[in-house]
């Protein structure tokens, strides 16, 4: 969860964790969406923007799961592409995902792992509400950073 906010479903990405931020304050997100752009090729005003005025340059930053541990695995699954849809409540009033979005998945500590575009997006109807399955393509991912040996080698 980002630091400074509660936990809330975002309106806009049903079923996820976003910083409400416009930007976090972190270098590392920064530079992880310039490498991205860069590695994807959107790097022009129309690529990023597009048609609509007033669309963000920068994509929601999500984290997918709650509890930490699975926040941060489930992030790593996505960039090495063994997750490739979710599904979620869609909450009532909400605006669900649609084809094209970009969203930047980010790990417990809301360090950036993968770039996603939302490649389908379906809602049905379900006991307890509606929900939506979202099909994502990871266009973007950090390298794993390896796990620290332990210096008396009892790893």
């Amino acid at each position: 969860m980002h630091p400074d906010d509660e936990f809330y479903e975002n309106p806009m990405v049903p079923g996820l964790i976003p910083s409400m931020d416009p930007i976090p304050a972190d270098d590392s997100l920064h530079l992880f969406w310039a490498a991205a752009r860069q590695k994807v090729g959107l790097t022009s005003w129309e690529d990023l923007i597009g048609a609509i005025d007033g669309a963000p340059l920068m994509p929601a930053t999500v984290q997918l799961a709650e509890h930490p541990i699975e926040c941060t695995e489930l992030a790593w699954k996505v960039a090495a592409g063994e997750v490739t849809h979710l599904t979620s409540s869609v909450p009532k009033g909400s605006s669900p995902s649609v084809i094209g979005d970009l969203m930047i998945v980010c790990d417990a500590d809301w360090e950036p792992v993968a770039l996603v575009q939302v490649v389908n997006a379906q809602i049905s109807d379900a006991p307890d509400g509606r929900v939506i399955t979202e099909t994502f393509e990871c266009l973007y991912a950090q390298d794993r950073p390896r796990a620290e040996e332990d210096p008396a080698g009892e790893n």
